[in-house]
Order: structure tokens, then C-alpha cells, then sequence
């Protein structure tokens, strides 16, 4: 087999369990190619490989082995969906998908008439009967977020009082129920591709998990960074679909989304996360 020449070839670093998997594959790799998206999540890799015989796949490293099992037993529980790409084979913290060919949507704030599929395809996802899938109390959840606000307080990233102003306004919106099934957690532009026959389909979903469906809607407005007239459109297509979020607690779930993305790219650092933080500060004038 091929695999060290190809792999030479591309004077890249391929990490040992891409290497691995290729391997238990059993396919001779002839391109392979880093397509990683975010390299601000250092642990975070995907490579594009073509095989001898003309198949296409995208290799990535999920974020370990925890994650990676986890991820590949939902995955497999999901099974073949239209807007997903399949799992074809997995070892380790390492999975090989479906390649889908096609455009990429637009990574921020895309036209109207790109919204509304998409909002279908979330919809589309959030129907999958998984384990778990209902309408429960919102309680756990909506505790989550207050320790997430004083992180940033112990970040210096927020002042006291701006923490206090921000956890009663969580208080005041906080919803009594929300729905549970199958989350994307990344839905945007970025990570979908609108394919010849099958529309769009959700190319990187290695965030997918069973959890709340209301904050997996505003996290894709927030991810997309939909301006007010875009949401407007995208609730409409997710509604039109079936999409079985009620959008009359969106302002918790959108409030929710900036206290976790603050938290997030403060902790790691990210360069966005100042403006980040100021969309949070903007909730206490409203």
C-alpha cells in the first residue's frame, strides 16, 4: 500500500491517529490535504483525502478519546440522515466522514434567501428521534449560566455589579421548560454545503450532542451573526419545517448564548472575545 508515499508527498504533519485510521481504513490515500477550519482549538484537526479508487472523505481528530466516544456512539444512533454527512469508519479520537461536494454558505450574516433552508435543515435535525427527546424542566439548565458570570467576573472581563445586573436579568427571563433532542451546537455558514441533489447538508457537526434544543437555536443566530431582520427570516423557515422550538423564551436562550461565547473566548483567549463581551454588556440597557 501507498499510504507513507502519499502521505510524504503532502510535506504535512499527519497526526498519528489520522494515520491510524487511514490504516484500519484499508484504503490506499493518493491526496491529503489539511482543511482544518478553526485552528484556534489547537487539538482541533480535519484533512480532505482522496483514495485510489476515487472516493472522497474527510478525516478529522475529534477532541478526545471522552469526546470521540461519546460522539460516535450518537453518531451512530442517528444513523444516515439527507443534511448530515455520514460516519464511515472511526478509531480512536479519529473519524472518517462522507466528503460532500458542493458550496460552502457564507460564514457570517448571508442573504435572505440562503436562510431559509438552512433554518429547514435545523429544524429537519432537531426532529431526529434520539434518546432523551421531549420537553423538560429548565431548571438545570438555566443554572448553568450565573457560574459562567462570575468567571468572567474573575477575568476581570466584567465588573461586579455588571455580573449582578446580568444574573437578574437571567432571572427575569428564565423559562420554566425547554425541548431536549438532538443539538447541533455549530450550526452556520461555515459548516454547511449546498449540495447538487440533497440540498444543504451540516458538514461539520462534531459538537452534536442531546441537549437543548432553544439554546441550539439561538446559538446558530448567534454563530451566523444574523442581524434582526435575518432572524426573522430564519425563525420563519425553522417554523415552517416543524422546528419544535417556541421562540417566546428566545431572549433567555440569545442571552444565555452571549454568557457562554464570552466565557468561552475569554477563557481561551480568542481575539473576538472583547466584542464578544460587549454584545453581553449590551443586554443591560435593554
Amino acid at each position: 500500500m501507498q499510504h507513507n508515499d502519499a502521505w510524504d508527498a503532502t510535506k504535512l504533519v499527519i497526526p498519528d491517529p489520522i494515520r491510524s485510521l487511514l490504516l484500519s481504513w484499508g484504503k490506499t490515500p493518493v491526496e491529503i490535504s489539511d482543511v482544518t477550519g478553526r485552528a484556534s482549538v489547537a487539538e482541533k484537526r480535519a484533512y480532505f483525502v482522496s483514495f485510489e479508487d476515487g472516493s472522497k472523505a474527510k478525516a478529522r481528530v475529534l477532541m478526545g478519546g471522552e469526546h470521540a466516544a461519546r460522539w460516535c456512539e450518537l453518531r451512530r444512533s442517528v444513523g444516515g440522515q439527507i443534511c448530515l454527512s455520514s460516519m464511515l469508519w472511526s478509531e480512536g479520537d479519529a473519524v472518517l466522514e462522507e466528503w460532500i461536494e458542493g458550496d460552502v454558505l457564507p460564514r457570517t450574516a448571508p442573504q435572505d434567501h440562503l436562510l431559509e433552508e438552512p433554518a429547514g435543515v435545523l429544524a429537519r435535525i432537531h426532529q431526529i428521534d434520539v434518546s432523551g427527546r421531549g420537553v423538560v424542566d429548565a431548571c438545570a439548565e438555566v443554572g448553568k449560566h450565573s457560574p459562567l458570570l462570575s468567571s468572567l467576573t474573575l477575568a476581570s472581563a466584567i465588573s461586579t455589579d455588571a455580573e449582578l445586573q446580568l444574573a437578574a436579568k437571567l432571572s427575569r427571563l428564565a423559562p420554566a421548560r425547554m425541548h431536549v433532542g438532538l443539538a447541533h451546537h455549530d450550526f452556520c455558514g461555515e459548516n454547511l454545503v449546498l449540495h447538487s441533489s440533497r440540498g444543504v447538508v451540516s458538514i461539520d457537526h462534531e459538537w452534536m450532542r442531546v441537549g437543548s434544543l432553544d439554546f441550539d437555536v439561538a446559538r446558530a443566530i448567534r454563530q451566523w451573526k444574523l442581524p434582526d431582520v435575518g432572524i426573522d427570516v430564519f425563525l420563519r423557515g425553522y417554523a415552517a419545517a416543524g422546528g419544535p422550538v417556541d421562540i417566546a423564551n428566545l431572549d433567555f436562550w440569545l442571552l444565555a448564548n452571549d454568557i457562554f461565547a464570552s466565557e468561552l473566548r475569554v477563557r481561551r483567549g480568542w481575539p473576538d472575545a472583547p466584542a464578544t463581551v460587549k454584545r453581553l454588556m449590551s443586554w443591560i440597557d435593554r
